[in-house]
């Protein structure tokens, strides 16, 4: 089982180029065995990505998330009072960000690595992070 980010969920589901190659192999191999997990606030992110007009999409927003939800296999982890509690208790060094934190904590708890390009999340080695 892996916890991809949010970048490499997205990445992954647009055939983006700019995953490396372990974090592209780990993605293929969960989505082949499902079992490949996104946080819950992956999908905020997203949506709120699209808003910003970071992320150009066709379809409506509920649509396209489903969409990339099916398309790469993933199962999304909900935010559990776990979850929630691991991000706060998380050490500081790690980003701040509430998001870094709950998809970090997500892995955490999951005891999975996490694909992540994030520099910041893998040098805090909190967690097992594949890049």
């Amino acid at each position: 089982m892996i916890v991809l980010d949010t970048q490499c969920w997205i990445w992954l589901a647009r055939g983006s180029n700019k995953l490396s190659k372990p974090a592209k192999s780990a993605a293929v191999r969960a989505a082949s065995n499902r079992s490949g997990r996104i946080c819950a606030y992956s999908l905020w992110e997203a949506a709120w990505l699209h808003r910003k007009q970071r992320i150009q999409i066709s379809d409506p927003v509920d649509v396209w998330l489903g969409s990339l939800i099916v398309n790469t296999w993933v199962a999304v982890e909900p935010l559990s009072e776990q979850i929630c509690l691991a991000a706060a208790l998380l050490p500081l060094d790690l980003p701040s960000d509430p998001g870094d934190r709950l998809i970090t904590a997500t892995a955490k708890v999951l005891a999975c690595p996490l694909v992540t390009s994030d520099e910041r999340i893998r040098a805090a080695n909190v967690v097992e992070t594949i890049w």
